[in-house]
């Protein structure tokens, strides 16, 4: 039942039910029955009866009559119980007081009689069947038999209640009303009802013919109507109509469930027969329109009547063009015509033609060729009224076949001309196909070798090995094996290929293979196997001796870590011992140069700046050296990122031009490309910085240098600094980039040590580079490097050391600040102790040992710690962490002073929580910078 109908009959139902309670409380007392005048109730009552009577039939019809052969028999169980119920309601009809009397007089327990019997056969058919199973349909003598019983049952309650009536208990007293009894019987008739309901409300899920909710909505009602009859006073009162009301209302729903169902099954089946009518025609038109296949359908004349949409796009012919035509005239050749019209006359006349070839002209003249399959269309009385060819297009195959028939002619000539021996094998291992080679190797004819089983081809003690294998071909499909053919000059090794050949229904029929001579294989298979013998023992004693040298250079490789271990160490201390008198040779003497208030007369001043100039060279001597053997060692860290070269170089350039502006040098740029390259930025820096000065001291008086950046190929950049020196010799160019060597410009009185060009060479490849030279003696040299190109867009650079500005903000004026310089060399502390002179705001205290500092620090708690990480018998690193876990010093700022200044020395005291780290010696005006810094900063903080 739709969804829709479905609400509807259940809102319809509630509101029976609901409306029933508020009459049935005022018919409750007779005073509110109203009693209606016979006449008008009898024809009230006659009519409603009439409609009962009149569905009750129906049911009888659908359930009894229609479709017998899908009735079970509790369908049929149902029908003749409202057979008895349209008979016994009739009888309760025409039984009514005021009515002709039905043979005897009619009375109120007569009517009253049947009106109950009635009653009780509607609610036993309806629970006879929600009780009775689903079976297979019951025979035409079942239905009969119980028809005849029902009626037999009818007649028999008739007899009783019209003729003997008076012998029944009363059922209704004039005047008082209904008998108890009475009462009683519609209570059980009540039950009866509802437990019909509860049971098909229960077994919804096997009723297949009718309406299931509707026969439990109508027993609902029919409960409902019921009570009216325990109520009224008077036979015509409006209790008795009330009732029969909602009877009719319920058998309203029975009709539906039944009847309505009924009818209206079979034409919604006549509607699924022809949706399915129209898919099935669909499905043809639509087979007929898009098969690849031609379908032709001409009459008995050879006209055409209709062709498909893949001969239209076939031939170039619309269905337009052509219906009506000829098809013999239009389409055949003219030397296959006669032929064609012959078979046509067979296939209309005698037997269809299946499997015939022939061509047939397109538009374009090309000819196709077309297999056809005829079948004759007949008329209801069988007579031929056409012919419906199918076409296919066999052109491509028959073309095919010509290819196949040559390239077989082609392939027959190869098998017999080539080297291998070619074979086949029926299913019982017996040869049936061979090539020539087969023959001309063993020395035997076709007669011999026609059915000659495979494995006699082989010497005895090798026919095992090829059963096996041939077994292996069964059961997977493909053998091989290796095995010796008994041939004219004796037995020879082959190999041998095979696989299973199949006919079209899948079944083995045979064995196809290929043998190839393997005789030099073998004797090549043997000779080596003689060598991995000879190199086996060979093997053994190498083995023994890479032993015996693998063991050697262990020892020799541990050896050489104690070595660079002890290199680390002598680098690390000499990096102390040199940087440590350099602080105070570089400190004191940047005090003498720049100390006001004692100025230096000309001579002293030209002295103090060659000893400076001295220390800065021997510092950059020392950095050299210790990158140079940082490099050789492996330990060089470099950062890869992408730096933008152009503001880098001039950087640099700014750093070397007053060098350059001394000897009148001038120097230029040229950029062609935006310059980005993959390098470590410091790194970089030194390589500019090292090839500038070069190009500016090994440089003329008022020389040049150029420097260019161009592009080198697609992933590279190349940066070139071109100077116009004295140049360098052909011979010299080898021994450049090494080392301590320094050519002739060592005895030109140019300062120099003969590494920073060795450095340069080192730093570039470690930066995945490559560096070069091109020099012309008296014209002067280009130094060159590529590195990979960057980023397009850079983050910028930060400004180098020399275009950076060192100043720092003063600290407050009218603040003392305390400084606490832990340091064991007199020399540095008077060093920082004459620096700090200068500056009034600063009080410095000293502490010559790492001992006495903590309770220092505590005591006076300074502003600013440096500490010499270097003290004997301490760990700087370590003592910084006891200084920050004491809640009273965790707050100053300890900056570290050392000799050390590896990268990994920085890194290192960084990480342990230093505020900066110096190295030695100390650069004056950084080490200034640095105190305003961490004073001001620290002041900042405090506030």
């Amino acid at each position: 039942m739709p969804e829709p109908v479905s609400r509807q009959l259940d809102f319809l139902t509630g509101a029976l039910l609901l409306l029933c309670l508020p009459l049935l409380l005022w018919q409750g007392s007779p005073v509110n029955q109203i009693e209606i005048p016979l006449p008008a109730f009898l024809s009230m009552h006659s009519v409603l009866e009439m409609i009962s009577v009149v569905i009750s039939g129906l049911i009888f019809f659908i359930a009894f009559g229609t479709r017998d052969t899908e009735r079970s028999i509790r369908v049929v169980i149902l029908g003749c119980f409202f057979l008895a119920t349209a008979i016994l309601d009739t009888l309760h009809t025409l039984s009514y007081g005021g009515m002709p009397d039905l043979i005897s007089p009619n009375t109120p327990d007569k009517m009253i009689g049947f009106w109950l019997v009635a009653r009780i056969s509607a609610g036993l058919g309806l629970l006879a069947y929600a009780i009775w199973p689903h079976t297979r349909p019951v025979t035409a003598l079942w239905r009969f038999s119980l028809l005849a019983g029902a009626l037999a049952v009818v007649a028999l309650v008739a007899w009783v209640i019209v003729f003997h009536a008076s012998s029944l208990p009363a059922m209704y007293v004039a005047g008082q009303g209904l008998t108890t009894l009475k009462v009683a019987f519609e209570w059980g008739i009540v039950g009866l009802y509802l437990v019909a309901a509860a049971l098909i409300y229960r077994r919804r899920h096997d009723i297949a013919h009718f309406d299931a909710r509707s026969l439990m909505l109508g027993l609902l009602i029919m409960a409902a109507g019921e009570l009216f009859f325990t109520l009224y006073v008077q036979v015509s009162s409006t209790a008795n109509l009330l009732g029969h009301v909602y009877k009719v209302i319920a058998y309203g729903f029975l009709c539906r469930a039944i009847f309505a169902e009924a009818i209206r099954e079979p034409f919604s089946q006549i509607k699924q027969l022809n949706q399915a009518v129209e898919r099935e025609r669909d499905f043809a038109t639509g087979l007929v329109d898009t098969a690849p296949v031609i379908i032709l359908l001409l009459d008995t004349r050879g006209m055409i009547q209709h062709v498909n949409p893949y001969f239209e796009r076939l031939t170039g012919y619309a269905l337009a063009e052509i219906q009506g035509k000829e098809w013999f005239a239009t389409f055949i050749p003219a030397r296959d015509q006669e032929r064609i019209r012959a078979l046509f006359q067979q296939s209309t006349h005698e037997t269809p033609v299946r499997g015939n070839v022939n061509p047939i002209v397109i538009r374009s003249g090309e000819e196709r060729e077309i297999e056809w399959n005829d079948q004759p269309l007949r008329d209801a009385k069988g007579a031929i009224t056409g012919l419906l060819a199918i076409g296919l297009d066999v052109t491509g195959q028959r073309k095919m076949e010509v290819e196949l028939r040559q390239a077989y002619g082609e392939n027959q000539a190869v098998t017999q001309a080539v080297h291998d021996i070619l074979y086949m094998l029926d299913e019982s291992g017996r040869l049936i196909w061979w090539n020539q080679q087969l023959e001309t190797i063993t020395g035997l004819g076709p007669d011999i070798l026609k059915g000659m089983p495979g494995v006699e081809f082989f010497v005895e003690a090798d026919r095992a090995v090829v059963a096996h294998a041939l077994g292996q071909a069964l059961v997977s499909g493909y053998g091989e094996t290796e095995a010796r053919l008994i041939t004219r000059n004796g037995p020879v090794g082959y190999h041998y290929n095979g696989v299973l050949v199949h006919d079209a229904q899948g079944k083995i029929i045979g064995m196809a293979g290929v043998g190839r001579d393997i005789s030099e294989r073998l004797e090549s298979l043997e000779a080596l196997q003689r060598s991995e013998r000879e190199l086996k023992a060979l093997n053994e004693s190498l083995e023994a001796r890479v032993d015996a040298r693998t063991a050697e250079l262990s020892a020799a490789r541990e050896e050489a870590e104690r070595a660079n271990a002890a290199k680390s160490e002598f680098l690390s201390r000499m990096s102390h011992e040199l940087r440590t008198p350099l602080n105070a040779i570089l400190g004191f003497g940047k005090l003498l140069e720049t100390d006001p208030a004692h100025p230096l007369t000309a001579m002293q001043a030209d002295h103090v700046h060659e000893i400076l100039h001295g220390g800065k060279h021997l510092l950059a001597l020392v950095n050299e050296v210790l990158d140079l053997a940082r490099i050789e060692s492996g330990r060089l860290d470099v950062s890869m990122e992408t730096v933008a070269v152009e503001p880098l170089i001039e950087a640099c350039m700014a750093q070397i031009r007053p060098l350059a502006v001394q000897r009148g040098i001038s120097m230029t740029l040229e950029t062609h490309t935006p310059c980005t390259v993959q390098a470590d930025f410091t790194r970089l820096q030194q390589v500019l910085l090292n090839l500038l000065s070069n190009a500016v001291k090994y440089n003329r008086e008022g020389g040049t240098v150029r420097l260019h950046c161009v592009a080198s190929g697609v992933q590279h950049v190349r940066i070139s600094v071109q100077d116009s020196g004295f140049g360098i010799a052909a011979e010299s160019l080898p021994r450049l980039f090494k080392p301590f060597e320094r050519l002739e410009s060592a005895y030109q009185g140019i300062e120099g040590t003969g590494i920073g060009v060795a450095l340069a060479k080192k730093l570039v490849e470690a930066m995945h580079g490559e560096i070069g030279l091109h020099s012309v003696p008296g014209e002067g040299s280009t130094f060159w490097f590529e590195l990979p190109l960057g980023a397009s867009a850079p983050n910028a650079p930060e400004d180098t050391p020399a275009a950076a500005s060192t100043s720092a903000a003063p600290a407050v004026a009218g603040d003392r600040r305390r400084l606490l310089y832990v340091e064991d060399n007199p020399a540095n502390l008077r060093l920082v102790e004459k620096i700090l002179a200068k500056r009034q705001d600063i009080d410095f205290i000293a502490a010559a040992s790492g001992e006495a500092w903590l309770n220092l620090a505590i005591q006076a708690h300074p502003d600013l710690i440096l500490l010499n990480i270097d003290l004997p018998g301490i760990d700087g690193n370590q003592m910084l962490r006891q200084f920050k876990a004491n809640p009273a010093t965790r707050d100053i700022r300890v900056v570290a002073v050392a000799a050390n200044a590896m990268p990994r020395d920085i890194a290192r005291g960084m990480a342990a929580g230093f505020f900066d780290y110096l190295a030695k010696p100390l650069d004056v005006r950084k080490f200034i910078d640095l105190l305003d810094r961490a004073m001001k900063d620290n002041t900042e903080t405090l506030r």
